[in-house]
């Protein structure tokens, strides 16, 4: 029982630690995307 349950949370950390990564990628994707457009949008105001 013991060693089941141990696996059990170890099951939980790989889960929460992909989780994790997937946000933090998508953290990333966002904010790369947001500063981009940003730029693209000072560059068209100092026109």
């Amino acid at each position: 029982k013991v060693g089941k349950l141990e696996g059990n949370l170890r099951d939980v950390e790989r889960e929460r630690a992909s989780l994790l990564a997937q946000v933090q990628s998508w953290t990333s994707i966002t904010k790369d995307f947001y500063t981009t457009s940003d730029k693209q949008g000072a560059l068209s105001n100092t026109r």
